[in-house]
């Protein structure tokens, strides 16, 4: 009948009046009105802005600042400022053009010199090892692969000996002779790669 029609479309056109008022009230919720500018939209993240072609990744750009990729170079460089000594490892890609500070060590003494090598007596795998020279005479391997380690995987160093009375000072010096590490600062190290579990140090 007529009037099942007419029923039936008033009330459709009040379906459509609500939503629309629903959908002006969202969209007063969404937007700030400033004075002499109009309403701007607020979205919760980029992500949801129609209008921003380029999505804000943070988590997503962290992960691939430390992937490293099969083209990119590793160098390490030794760094003091002040009273503050640190070996930074950089990734460096000529194709691509980018040289960044990938990830650093803090150290404990200032570093004079270091050389890689690429064996360890205990891994059958290639390893990535800086070995570094101080002004201690010390000498300290570094896992240049491990991010925020806190000391050197291994330390080269002469053990401090305690006084000895009189008699025992001979056996002492006889005993500082054949003991690891330097006396004095250590000013260069080299890796042996063909025998390679040796590497000299000056």
């Amino acid at each position: 009948s007529d009037q099942d029609e007419e029923e039936t479309t008033n009330e459709g056109e009040m379906d459509v009046e609500k939503r629309q008022e629903k959908d002006d009230q969202e969209d007063d919720e969404n937007d700030i009105f400033i004075p002499g500018v109009g309403p701007i939209a607020m979205h919760a993240s980029n992500r949801d802005d129609p209008l921003l072609e380029i999505k804000d990744d943070g988590e997503d750009s962290d992960a691939e600042d430390y992937f490293i990729r099969p083209d990119d170079n590793l160098i390490v460089a030794a760094h003091v400022e002040d009273d503050t000594s640190s070996l930074e490892v950089y990734i460096y890609n000529d194709k691509e053009g980018y040289l960044y500070v990938h990830h650093d060590i803090l150290m404990l003494h200032m570093p004079l010199c270091l050389t890689w090598l690429d064996y360890d007596t205990n891994n059958s795998n290639t390893v990535n090892y800086v070995a570094v020279g101080s002004m201690e005479g010390a000498i300290e391997i570094f896992d240049v692969d491990l991010v925020d380690q806190m000391e050197p995987m291994h330390t080269f160093a002469k053990k401090s000996q305690k006084k000895k009375s009189k008699s025992s000072k001979n056996s002492s010096k006889k005993a500082n002779k054949s003991s690891e590490g330097h006396d004095a600062a250590v000013l260069d190290l080299t890796w042996n790669k063909l025998v390679r579990q040796i590497f000299a140090s000056s």
